[in-house]
């Protein structure tokens, strides 16, 4: 499948966007959320994610979410 970066998706229960696209697997986020102050200021990035693993095996059950 062509997966995008931060297209939204649905797998069972799970909302969220593609966070991480390889071959043999994506990652689906489904929180994410500002670091602190102190903590942003030598952070790579400045928020926390928490990610959902879908093997390439389950991308059947993958649902592209539009845009509401």
């Amino acid at each position: 499948m062509n997966w995008k970066h931060r297209e939204l998706v649905t797998w069972n229960d799970i909302s969220g966007w593609v966070n991480f696209i390889d071959e043999d697997y994506i990652t689906i986020c489904i929180k994410e959320w500002l670091k602190e102050e102190e903590v942003r200021e030598h952070a790579r990035r400045p928020h926390h994610q928490c990610n959902v693993v879908c093997h390439n095996t389950y991308w059947n059950e993958v649902k592209r979410e539009e845009l509401k």
